[in-house]
């Protein structure tokens, strides 16, 4: 079994820590859920076009993978497009970081408040399921 820790009980730590105590802690690796005041992980600069090979090269250097990268990309939203493209931003970047994993959600609560539309859950599913294949 492979350890790892979320960004996501870090977030005032630079992608440099984060890979320092990855490293030095004996982790495995890591989950990307946000850096610093980015959420939306596609977008954090570690991830930018221009920086993904130093990324990438970084993570080698240190023997750590990303384990999977967890998006907020809610499977239930009356705006599905939206959330369809969300989707394949992050399935595009687990891609590039060789991430096995991408979160999806179900709903926007812990637990569904409200009645969830199940056939739109699997639709959109289904279309990020092609997608990522």
């Amino acid at each position: 079994m492979k350890i790892c820790f979320s960004t996501l009980g870090c977030p005032d730590w630079s992608w440099e820590e984060i890979l320092a105590a990855a490293k030095d802690l004996g982790y495995d690796g890591i989950e990307l859920r946000g850096l610093g005041n980015e959420i939306y992980v596609p977008k954090a600069k570690p991830f930018l076009p221009e920086n993904i090979q130093t990324s990438k090269r970084q993570l080698l250097d240190k023997g750590l993978e990303i384990s999977c990268i967890t998006s907020s990309c809610h499977l239930h939203e009356k705006d599905a497009e939206s959330y369809i493209q969300e989707g394949m931003e992050y399935i595009d970047l687990a891609e590039q970081l060789n991430a096995p994993f991408v979160r999806v959600l179900g709903d926007s609560e812990p637990y569904p408040k409200a009645p969830v539309d199940v056939k739109q859950v699997i639709r959109m599913l289904k279309v990020l399921g092609d997608y990522a294949s």
